[in-house]
């Protein structure tokens, strides 16, 4: 009976984890988000991305909040450890309990650093390989393991299968799958391990060499899509947090899609798609909603495969605004977001620009950068592969204010362009635009969801109208210098001093210049008020509300003074710098 109440205790509360990331020799942007939204749709993970390891692993107090690590990370070909700091606080953490999740070319990390490999167990020496990625089964070796127990025949998984890792420490392992590593496939003919635990001090530690994906490679996108990864990763996950598995054998999305949360209502932001209605979009030039090709279903705004309706636009206009939304496309399918679209011409595309929806593995417009998913189309190409495949859900944003418009996919920022720049300027020049002399002139329109001929569903539609310049509401100046200003109250709770905190943040130096933004990673900043920052933030935060915005304009004093901030070899901060940040709280975490 304890044990029951306890497993439930554990399943109401999300298990905060640390998801360790931003250096692989793969596609670690791709894989790192789409490993973080796999755990954290299954609810029983809150994850924190950490993109700049050495520096989140220094602060003892944030490590010491999480129950779980998950290690996509390496620094294979490019050496780089942690630092002492982050690595003794990290080892710690885990002898104290800790678990650990290592996918794929997390083992190829840290030749040099033997508590790393006694950690991970099995890793990648010169003595291993693999052959081409193709489809193989999984053999359970310890089917009754709590990881395995229940769970279906793994079978004809996509991937890479690792052959000859070795074991340098000689750690104890458990093997739970194994894998044929098929000659015909530049194999060994041996079966070759695909998950295993181990203990390190009284951390639980699970490994699988699965999950591989390389940068512009298409086909490999599947390895981490398959839903029978999906649920092993979760499960194991669980297992090196708590010691049990409660997650069902099949993977599923338990999140509530198509709501606004109160700091959204609060930020000013508002739903486009209820997830039942369409009483905020119409046909293009036309009254009412279509009457054929597209439908409300499953909570999506769908359009169907078979006979189209035609484009279908929001009812209001919008000049400056942020839009979200997510959008999953059929295979070989075609869409896109336009957006400041006029109903002037025949076509939204005639005005309006577009985010392209695109299949990039069976289409065949992903041969051009500038026009695969996420591009400006037919104008801009894109900064990061990070699109997901057909059948996948896609999140992804457009910032337009001014001239200025920002493309984010999966949480990073794939175009960033000045339309009044020379740059776009000859880059218009080359493209079919031309021929519209009305492209891309209008300040302020619709947004349009293209019906292509293709099937496509959307969900989570919200859009926040950004004002030309935010209004001070109030501003003080605090007998150390710190000046501050109230750009926004919040209606949530009020932080208090020494709190635990989940806040976004942009920091700048006084001229303006960006040195850090947790918008950029699309992943509020975790942090205690009880030491770890800036004296600043300490005099500055307190007293907002959940869901405010406040301005702090720091002196050197109060911020990293004569010292300046130094990361990667780089002078981030220079010298006796005042800094700028803007602050908006989401979360006091208990």
């Amino acid at each position: 009976m304890l044990t029951a109440l306890l497993l439930a205790a554990l399943a109401a509360d999300p298990i905060p984890t640390l998801l360790i990331t931003g250096q692989n020799n793969h596609n670690w942007r791709y894989t790192s988000r789409l490993h973080a939204e796999t755990l954290e749709a299954s609810g029983r993970f809150a994850v924190t991305i950490t993109d700049e390891p050495r520096t989140t692993l220094a602060d003892a107090a944030g490590v010491a909040r999480y129950r779980l690590f998950v290690l996509d990370y390496n620094d294979l070909n490019s050496p780089r450890r942690w630092g002492e700091a982050a690595e003794s606080n990290f080892l710690g953490a885990v002898k104290a309990g800790a678990g650990v999740v290592v996918i794929h070319a997390a083992n190829n990390a840290f030749r040099d650093w033997p508590e790393y490999e006694k950690l991970v167990g099995l890793v990648w020496r010169d003595g291993s390989g693999h052959g081409p990625f193709h489809a193989f089964d999984l053999v359970y070796t310890k089917p009754d393991h709590p990881i395995l127990a229940g769970l279906p025949a793994f079978r004809a998984h996509p991937d890479e299968l690792y052959h000859r890792l070795e074991n340098p420490q000689r750690t104890s392992i458990e093997v739970l799958a194994t894998a044929m590593s098929a000659t015909d496939k530049g194999g060994t003919g041996q079966p070759e391990p695909m998950a295993l635990t181990l203990a390190y001090g009284a951390g639980r530690v699970f490994a699988t060499p699965l999950g591989h994906v390389w940068v512009n490679a298409e086909e490999t996108k599947a390895s981490i899509s398959d839903p029978q990864f999906k649920a092993l990763l979760c499960r194991g996950a669980e297992w090196a947090a708590t010691g049990a598995v409660t997650l069902p054998a099949g993977w599923a999305d338990t999140r509530t899609h198509n709501t606004l949360s109160p700091a959204e209502r609060t930020a000013g932001w508002t739903l486009l798609f209820d997830g039942t209605t369409t009483a905020n979009w119409r046909g293009y030039k036309k009254p009412a909603f279509p009457d054929s090709g597209w439908a409300v279903d499953g909570g999506t705004l769908w359009r169907k495969p078979g006979k189209g309706g035609g484009d279908i636009v929001s009812a209001e206009q919008y000049a400056d605004f942020e839009l979200a939304l997510d959008y999953n496309v059929a295979k070989g399918g075609n869409s896109g977001v336009i957006y400041r679209a006029t109903e002037d011409h025949d076509y939204c595309w005639e005005t309006g620009p577009e985010l392209q929806i695109l299949d990039d593995s069976a289409h065949g417009d992903s041969n051009k950068g500038k026009t695969r998913a996420g591009a400006m189309y037919d104008l801009v190409a894109l900064a990061h592969d990070v699109a997901r495949p057909a059948g996948e859900w896609n999140s992804v944003r457009v910032v337009c204010q001014g001239t200025r418009v920002e493309h984010w996919v999966n949480g990073f920022k794939v175009v960033e362009v000045d339309t009044a720049s020379p740059e776009f300027k000859a880059a218009l020049a080359q493209s079919k635009w031309t021929k519209y002399p009305d492209f891309l002139t209008r300040t302020k329109g619709h947004v349009a969801l293209q019906d292509h001929g293709d099937e496509v569903r959307f969900r989570n539609i919200k859009i926040r109208p950004i004002a030309a310049a935010e209004t001070v509401l109030e501003r003080r100046e605090t007998d150390s210098g710190l000046i501050i200003e109230d750009l926004r109250i919040g209606t949530g709770e009020v932080v208090p001093p020494f709190a635990d905190l989940r806040a976004h943040y942009r920091g700048m130096l006084a001229d303006g210049t960006p040195f850090d933004s947790s918008y950029d990673r699309n992943e509020p900043l975790s942090f205690s008020l009880r030491g770890g920052v800036i004296k600043g933030w300490l005099e500055g935060i307190p007293g907002m509300r959940i869901g405010g915005k406040r301005r702090l304009i720091v002196p050197p004093e109060l911020a990293y003074g004569q010292r300046g901030f130094i990361a990667g070899g780089r002078q981030i901060i220079p010298p006796d710098a005042m800094l700028i940040f803007e602050i908006e709280p989401v979360e006091v975490r208990k």
